[in-house]
């Protein structure tokens, strides 16, 4: 019969130790270096998060009123207030209205509101900027597409250094402190591959909003 073994427990045996101040101290020291270390960078991508974030909302109001107008097959009038910091959606007032050749230029009544957006709610550093003209009233037509109130006619940018050729409507954003060059008011997707005018605009939250005559807002940095 086999015989049956009994396993030895006189093994060596290991005391449990803590760690000791010190040890503590320096883990409390290096984690707080890098705390240090990645805080900057951590502030810098939240503000391009929220920069961007109101670029896009930005953008979207636009959307909203050539959505509206095509939907419901009339025009939406759409005013900026700089002083009040907000971008306005209107109804014409009028159903029999059909076209923005017959909307009227004037400022549209605030019965008429459809949605009113307050620059900054993503983004409370936003320096805001556009190219439209003091007063204009823009038009997007039951097609979608962006013209002057009271006409047929594609908006037009005329306040520009210099112009900027084949667009309609602009915006800018951008952290505030920023100053603006005239290369960055025509700012184009690929900017002529300028990647420090690139990381400039990167570093300022600065990004450009595109309303063309399609009515289909574009976003750039």
């Amino acid at each position: 019969m086999p015989k049956k073994f009994r396993s030895s427990q006189t093994g060596n045996l290991h005391t449990a130790r803590g760690f000791s101040l010190l040890e503590l101290m320096i883990v409390v020291v290096v984690l707080g270096a890098l705390a240090a270390l990645s805080a900057p960078s951590i502030i810098r991508s939240i503000d391009r998060n929220n920069a961007r974030g109101e670029a896009r909302a930005i953008a979207n109001i636009f959307q909203t009123a050539s959505s509206l107008a095509r939907a419901n097959g009339q025009p939406v009038l759409v005013t900026i207030n700089d002083a009040a910091r907000t971008i306005n959606l209107f109804h014409t007032g009028n159903p029999g209205v059909a076209s923005c050749s017959m909307a009227s230029a004037g400022n549209p009544h605030q019965d008429d509101l459809i949605k009113s957006y307050v620059i900054g709610s993503h983004y409370a550093d936003a320096v805001f900027s556009h190219s439209a003209s003091n007063g204009d009233v823009l038009c997007f037509s039951p097609t979608g597409r962006l013209l002057r109130a009271n006409t047929n006619r594609p908006y037009i940018s005329t306040t520009l250094p210099g112009g900027c050729d084949g667009m309609n409507l602009l915006l800018w954003l951008h952290r505030d402190g920023v100053t603006l060059s005239n290369e960055n008011h025509c700012l184009l997707s690929t900017d002529g591959g300028k990647a420090a005018q690139k990381d400039k605009r990167d570093m300022s939250n600065f990004f450009m909003i595109h309303i063309p005559y399609a009515g289909n807002p574009e976003v750039f940095q």
